[in-house]
């Protein structure tokens, strides 16, 4: 028995469990006790520790991108980003007016590589300009959940133990699924749409900054 000043807390015998048994994990679990920095340490020095292809430069902007080896790959590549936002109604047309405050754009470069280092998919992400704006002013702080290894681990450790069947998919562009709820402004990507420069994009859906 646990006593305090005014309550006495009983303490109760762990059920019996074997090592490879789901109770065995729930029983020896601690809350708030796991060293969680070390062990995202640990995985961004195993991610940083990944040899990368030296033979593909990385792009820093559209002009790079539609005057090299591979322009019509890249220019492609635009074409699909800028077809998925239309199709899932992420930006719209509006009139500017003279208060109104937009922020620029800029194109980020990547490329898909197959088992043997070869080039199988090039990526172009249309990305607002956010380092322009003003934190309290023009946006408020955000943030994504996303689970670490370690979670991931317990996920599938206890799949494993209970002979579950796991199943994986990829959700294309899943940040575009959601609404935002500041208004964001932002001038159009006129190497590709044809817009007038009095017209400007206002964001219905999250957009990568």
């Amino acid at each position: 028995m646990n006593h305090s000043a005014s309550v006495i807390f009983p303490r109760f015998q762990t059920a019996c469990s074997y090592k490879g048994s789901l109770g065995h994990v729930l029983n020896t679990m601690s809350l708030g006790q796991v060293p969680t920095e070390l062990y995202f340490e640990r995985e961004e020095k195993a991610i940083n520790s990944l040899p990368l292809a030296k033979d593909i430069s990385v792009l820093e902007n559209l002009r790079q991108a539609l005057v090299g080896p591979h322009q019509h790959h890249w220019e492609q590549a635009c074409l699909d980003d800028l077809d998925q936002m239309k199709r899932r109604g992420v930006w719209q047309a509006i009139d500017r007016t003279p208060t109104m405050k937009t922020i620029r754009h800029r194109w980020v470069f990547d490329t898909k590589l197959g088992e043997y280092g070869n080039i199988n998919k090039f990526k172009a992400r249309l990305v607002a300009r956010g380092n322009r704006q003003h934190p309290g002013v023009d946006c408020m702080e955000k943030y994504a959940l996303t689970a670490s290894l370690m979670s991931l681990r317990l996920l599938l450790g206890t799949a494993c133990l209970q002979r579950w069947k796991v199943f994986s998919f990829n959700v294309s562009r899943a940040y575009l699924y959601s609404l935002v709820e500041e208004t964001v402004l932002m001038e159009p990507p006129t190497n590709f749409i044809r817009s007038p420069k009095e017209r400007s994009y206002t964001f219905k859906k999250p957009f990568t900054a």
